[in-house]
């Protein structure tokens, strides 16, 4: 019999694109159990509900004020228990996050071996994003197997000298959540929050622009963020048709950056609390472009043919670039506005949707792998 699979995650972006994998397992008849670890309990949740999943193991370690020292701290030790219960052949974390470093490094202390999905992304700057481009770095070393989703990032693994054999590129799992979303949303309309279709409905009636705005990286928050959404800011003063639908990140620094810099109280901004992933979904498919320093929106913009404008110096997610979708903006004024003028003129248009992150299949490979590996099967790079 096939071992046991243990899958862990922490965040939204890591339910997104990690619940495909546990179905797929599922599907395929695996052992497999999810382990929510709650490092953010209601936009986890709001992921579980949309895809109709229930984590077998919930954590609970999220509370008010939560540190990085706390948060790893917490998982290390609710992890040792997990594992002493479950016994995983296979323990699999997703992407970057806290939560994946301690859960992976948990794993590597009881010596379990480590699946490593969305593996290979690179920014080059260990804090830039923070903590996560060193969380990444992290995970491959303590890794036995490396989902990478493009090439790109194979050959990134391959420079820092893993083995070949251990590597596959699988597309990114994001695809299939977008897939699966996009089509619960033709078959269900009526799901997506009457709010956010109202909002959107207004403005394309009265042929205004719409673009969805998302700023909350750690390591803004001292100060360069509040640059980026004045900068936005005065672009909308000279806009009048431009409007900006604009969930806000529940850290509350966020919030707080955003009355700095006068989004609260303008009138062509559209705050709105964190999105659903339906909703999310269903905003991406209606706006002109995005406005962001989420990692997975970039995915997500591109999958969908949306350009992007990203809020941040480096990135680890470089193929958008290359393939024209998006434009590095950092938190720069002049390049922000630059940028917007660009959106707004049309120079960067909306574009056929692109599979360079994923043609939607990734959690099946995934699967298939991870069951052959721990089947005894031939371990075949693919």
């Amino acid at each position: 019999m096939v071992g046991r699979i243990l899958l862990v995650v922490g965040t939204r972006p890591e339910a997104i694109k990690m619940v495909p994998v546990y179905q797929a397992l599922k599907q395929r008849g695996a052992q497999v159990f999810l382990c929510a670890t709650n490092q953010h309990t209601s936009l986890l949740e709001q992921v579980f509900t949309v895809f109709g999943v229930t984590a077998d193991i919930k954590l609970d370690i999220m509370k008010p004020g939560q540190d990085l020292f706390y948060i790893t701290q917490a998982i290390l030790e609710k992890m040792r228990n997990v594992i002493e219960e479950y016994n995983p052949a296979l323990l699999a974390v997703h992407g970057d996050t806290t939560t994946a470093f301690a859960a992976a490094l948990s794993a590597f202390y009881k010596k379990v071996p480590v699946a490593h999905i969305e593996a290979g992304l690179r920014s080059g700057d260990i804090f830039a994003p923070y903590p996560e481009e060193m969380n990444r770095k992290c995970i491959t070393q303590m890794a036995s197997y490396h989902f990478a989703p493009t090439a790109f990032n194979v050959g990134q693994l391959l420079s820092e000298g893993v083995a070949r054999d251990r590597v596959y590129c699988t597309g990114n799992t994001v695809v299939d959540s977008l897939h699966y979303v996009q089509a619960n949303i033709e078959q269900h309309p009526d799901l997506v929050g009457v709010e956010v279709v109202a909002r959107i409905t207004q403005c394309k009636k009265k042929g205004h622009h719409v673009m969805l705005l998302t700023a909350h990286r750690r390591e803004s928050l001292d100060g360069d963020i509040i640059h980026a959404l004045r900068a936005i800011a005065q672009f909308l003063d000279q806009h009048a048709d431009l409007y900006a639908l604009f969930p806000v990140h529940p850290n509350p620094r966020v919030m707080e950056a955003v009355c700095q810099a006068g989004l609260d109280k303008h009138a062509q901004v559209m705050l709105v609390p964190a999105l659903s992933y339906r909703d999310l979904v269903y905003v991406l498919s209606q706006v002109d472009w995005v406005v962001t320093d989420s990692g997975g929106l970039q995915e997500e913009s591109v999958s969908l043919g949306r350009p992007v404008l990203v809020l941040r110096d480096v990135s680890e997610r470089a193929e958008c670039f290359w393939e024209g979708f998006g434009r590095l903006v950092g938190t720069s004024g002049d390049l922000i506005i630059s940028g917007l003028q660009d959106c707004y003129d049309g120079v960067m248009l909306k574009k056929t949707a692109s599979a360079i992150y994923g043609d939607g299949k990734a959690s099946v490979r995934i699967a298939e792998i991870m069951y052959s590996l721990l089947s005894g099967e031939r371990n075949k790079s693919i």
